[in-house]
C-alpha cells in the first residue's frame, strides 16, 4: 500500500509532539510553584515520563518510552546491583508462580533453558513462563476463571515479600514490568555466575572440538596440497575464526543476559492482582462491553490492567513526595486524559490519511468497473483474481501488477491468499474489512468536527479530549433526536451516519475507562504507599544504601545476594 505522506504539523509530527508540547509547559508550570512537596512530586512525575524527549506521538501510542527508559536506567545502570538482582529474583519467582498455578498454552514446554512451542525453540531467559491459554479480557479477575489459583493481591503480595515489606519497592518492582504488556524495557545484565561462566567454558569447549576436526582434516588434505588448495584455503579460514572466538569466550568474564517480562498473555495482568480494591467499576465494564463489544462487535475484549499497574506506580512516586491522594488521583486522572487524547490525536490522523490514500488509488478503479462503493468494488476487483482474470503474481514483481493487486491489498487482503488452496478469504471478511476501513475515517471526521482539541496554540500542538461540543447527547443512536439529525454530515446516508458515530462511541468510551483504571491504581498507591522520610532512601527495601550502591547484595531472606543470582556490579546500558 502506498505510503500516506504525513501532512505538515501532524499530530505525529517530531516537532508538535502533543507529550512535548505539554511537557514544557508543565515545566514552566512548575518554575512557578514554591518549593515543596506537590512541586517535588510532580517534577519527579514528568522527569519519569521523559515528556520533552518524545519525538513524536507515536512514542506514547506505539510505546510508553519514557517509562521504559526510566526502568532501563534504573536497571542497567552499573552501580545498581541491588535492583538488578531484586528484578531478576521477582521476577523468576513471577514466573514460577505463573507456570505452577495458570494453565498454559497448548503444546508449550518449559524445560528451564528456554520456552518451546510445537518443537519450534525460542530461548529466553529463566524469568519466561509459558504463555497462559489467553489474554486477560474485560471480565477476568484474579481469583476466577483460568486465574482461580491466583489469589485477588497476588502480585502484590509476592512483590512485598520481595522488598522487605516496604511498599514503595515493592510498586517499582511491579512497575518494571507492569506499565506496558508489551514494551517495558530492555533488561541486560551481565552473569558472572557460577552457571554464567559454567556456559562460556562449554561454548569454548564446543568451538575447540570443531576447530580440532577442522584442522585434522585440513591435515589430511595437506598430503594432497596441489589438489586440495582451494579446499585447504577454504577450511582454513573457517578454523582461524574459531580461534578468534575461542580468544575471546577464553577472556570473557561473563554472559550477557536479558530479564525477561511476563508475555501479555500472562496472568500476570490479570485484574485484582493487586488486590480486590484495584481494579475498575462493574458498571463502566459493562458499559465497555455493551459499546465495544456488543454493538462494536469486539470479541474477547483485553483487560488492559497494565493501565492500573503504571498508574498505581507514578501515583506512588507522588505519594512518596507527600502529595495527598485526593491531588494525586486528579493528577493520574487528567494523565489518563492526556493519553487517550494524545492516541485519539494520532489515531484519528492516521485513518484521515490513510482513506485519502484509499480514495485516491480508488478513482482510476471506480472508473474500470463503473463503481464507487468501495465494498463492492472490493468484491469485484477480488471476484477477477480468484477467477484469474487478473494476476497479481506475473513476471515484473507487485510493482508491475495491475492496480487491483495493490487496491485489495490496502484492505490487508493479500491478493496471494485470494488463489491460494489452503486459505480462504471469504466476500464476509472481505467487505467486514473494508467498511470498517471507511467507518473509522467516517469516526475520525465526525471526531474533528464535534470534540475539542487536536488544534495548535501559539506553536504547540493540543492533545485531542473527550470534551464533546457538538453532535448527539447518544452516540449509539444518532439520529433518534433533532439535534442528531442537526449533525449529520451533509450527503450521508442515516445508516453510514449511525455506523460512524457508534463507531466513534467505542473510541469516546475509552477515555472513561482509561481514566477509571488510573483512578483505580491512583487510589491503591493511596492505600498502600508512603510519604518518605527525609533521609530515606527511595527504595529502601531492596537497595538500602542505595541506589546507586555499587556494593549492595541482596536477597529476600537474608540480605545477601542469592548464589544463582550474578555478582556482577558491571552494566550493560
Amino acid at each position: 500500500m502506498a505510503q500516506a505522506q504525513e501532512e505538515p504539523n501532524s499530530p505525529t509530527s517530531p516537532a508538535t509532539s502533543s507529550l512535548s508540547s505539554t511537557g514544557e509547559a508543565a515545566k514552566k508550570f512548575l518554575s512557578y510553584l514554591p518549593n515543596g512537596e506537590t512541586r517535588k512530586g510532580l517534577e519527579e512525575y514528568v522527569s519519569i515520563i521523559g515528556a520533552e524527549k518524545f519525538k513524536g506521538d507515536g512514542s506514547l501510542v506505539m510505546a510508553n518510552t519514557g517509562m521504559a527508559a526510566y526502568f532501563t536506567e534504573k536497571f542497567t545502570d552499573p552501580k545498581n546491583s541491588c535492583v538488578r538482582d531484586a528484578a531478576r529474583s521477582f521476577y523468576e519467582d513471577v514466573a514460577e508462580q505463573l507456570k505452577s498455578k495458570t494453565p498454559q498454552q497448548p503444546g508449550c514446554i518449559n524445560t528451564g533453558d528456554g520456552v518451546f512451542t510445537e518443537g519450534k525453540g525460542s530461548v529466553y531467559s529463566n524469568t519466561s513462563a509459558c504463555p497462559s491459554a489467553g489474554r486477560a479480557n474485560l471480565h477476568s479477575v484474579a481469583g476466577q476463571g483460568p486465574y482461580k489459583n491466583l489469589q485477588p493481591g497476588w502480585l502484590w503480595q509476592l512483590a512485598l515479600k520481595h522488598s522487605k515489606g516496604d511498599p514503595n519497592s515493592a510498586m517499582f518492582l511491579i512497575g518494571m514490568c507492569g506499565h506496558d504488556d508489551t514494551s517495558q524495557g530492555t533488561y541486560a545484565y551481565e552473569d558472572s555466575s557460577p552457571q554464567g561462566l559454567d556456559e562460556l567454558r562449554q561454548q569454548c569447549l564446543f568451538n575447540k572440538n570443531i576447530k580440532s576436526k577442522l584442522d585434522s582434516e585440513i591435515k589430511d588434505l595437506a598430503k594432497n596440497y596441489d589438489i586440495n588448495q582451494e579446499k585447504i584455503y577454504s577450511l582454513s579460514a573457517q578454523s582461524n575464526k574459531y580461534t578468534m572466538e575461542i580468544k575471546a569466550l577464553e577472556n570473557q568474564k561473563s554472559v550477557q543476559r536479558l530479564m525477561d517480562c511476563p508475555s501479555e498473555s500472562s496472568g500476570f495482568y490479570a485484574p485484582q492482582s493487586l488486590g480486590t480494591t484495584a481494579d475498575i467499576p462493574a458498571g463502566i465494564k459493562q458499559e465497555v462491553q455493551k459499546i465495544q463489544g456488543d454493538i462494536g462487535g469486539a470479541q474477547n475484549i483485553p483487560a488492559k490492567y497494565y493501565h492500573v499497574y503504571g498508574s498505581a506506580f507514578m501515583a506512588c512516586q507522588l505519594i512518596q513526595h507527600g502529595m495527598s491522594l485526593k491531588k494525586t488521583e486528579l493528577v493520574q486522572k487528567q494523565a489518563a486524559r492526556l493519553y487517550r487524547g494524545i492516541r485519539m490525536c494520532s489515531s484519528t490522523q492516521d485513518f484521515s490519511s490513510e482513506i485519502k490514500t484509499f480514495e485516491a488509488e480508488m478513482a482510476p478503479l471506480s472508473k474500470k468497473y463503473k463503481m464507487t462503493d468501495p465494498v463492492k468494488l472490493a468484491l469485484a476487483v477480488a471476484k477477477q483474481i480468484r477467477t484469474g482474470k487478473i494476476k497479481c503474481d506475473g513476471e515484473g514483481g507487485f510493482e508491475k501488477a495491475p492496480p487491483e493487486c495493490g487496491y485489495i491489498s490496502n484492505y490487508s487482503i493479500p491478493a496471494y491468499l485470494l488463489t491460494s488452496t489452503e486459505f480462504e478469504i471469504s466476500d464476509e471478511s472481505i467487505a467486514k474489512k473494508v467498511a470498517n476501513r471507511f467507518a473509522n475515517a467516517d469516526a475520525a471526521a465526525l471526531y474533528k468536527k464535534w470534540y475539542f482539541g487536536g488544534g495548535t496554540v501559539a506553536g504547540n500542538k493540543l492533545p485531542c479530549s473527550d470534551i464533546r461540543v457538538w453532535g448527539p447527547s447518544d452516540l449509539l443512536e444518532p439520529t433518534k433526536s433533532f439535534f442528531g439529525k442537526l449533525s449529520k454530515p451533509e450527503g450521508w446516508s442515516n445508516e453510514r451516519f449511525k455506523k460512524a458515530s457508534q463507531k466513534l462511541a467505542t473510541w469516546d468510551v475509552d477515555f472513561k475507562w482509561t481514566i477509571a483504571q488510573h483512578e483505580a491504581g491512583a487510589q491503591f498507591a493511596g492505600q498502600t504507599c508512603k510519604k518518605r522520610e527525609p533521609n530515606e532512601k527511595p527504595l529502601a527495601g531492596i537497595c538500602p544504601g542505595g541506589p546507586p550502591d555499587g556494593k549492595t547484595k541482596w536477597s529476600p531472606s537474608t540480605g545477601d545476594q542469592p548464589d544463582h543470582h550474578s555478582s556482577s556490579t558491571e552494566g550493560i546500558r
